[in-house]
């Protein structure tokens, strides 16, 4: 399902909200049909706005391509394994690092057996600890504010 929802928010259905609400009510009626175990708990509108546009997280920036390796560095080093999870188990999906710039860096996690419980648990952990995060559900992921290591020296102070 995530390879469907991945091209969905790469067309231009996606940008039109009306269509993306007769999507949505397709949806929910398809999970209903198959009896899918749904959650209705997730607000499938609220999980779209929040990958819409990139701003799941306010006052960050794109990424240089050289302060991602540094930046990814640090945040396995002080987030992944306060969560917990083996770094062999994480890596760097999608363009971040390949461009000149990236508007956010998607870490993949493998090995889990329940994603909602790790993605609660993740939102509950990294707030306690005052770490900046919007949990979005529905897609399975929690979306990060992280200093960038300004390797290249041109973004001092700036967040991902």
């Amino acid at each position: 399902m995530r390879e469907i929802w991945d091209a969905f928010v790469k067309s231009k259905f996606y940008k039109d909200k009306k269509m993306r609400k007769l999507i949505q009510a397709d949806f929910e009626d398809k999970m209903q049909t198959f009896k899918f175990p749904y959650p209705k708990y997730v607000k499938f509108e609220e999980s779209m706005s929040v990958n819409e546009g990139g701003n799941a997280v306010e006052g960050v920036t794109r990424i240089n391509k050289e302060n991602v390796k540094a930046t990814y560095a640090d945040f396995v080093a002080k987030v992944l394994t306060l969560l917990k999870v083996n770094a062999k188990n994480a890596e760097i999906v999608g363009s971040a690092g390949k461009k000149d710039t990236s508007g956010d860096i998607d870490i993949g996690i493998d090995k889990v057996s329940d994603v909602r419980g790790f993605l609660v648990n993740a939102a509950s952990v990294l707030k306690s600890k005052g770490i900046e995060c919007t949990p979005a559900y529905g897609l399975n992921e929690v979306s990060v504010k992280w200093p960038i290591a300004n390797a290249d020296g041109k973004q001092k102070g700036q967040y991902v």
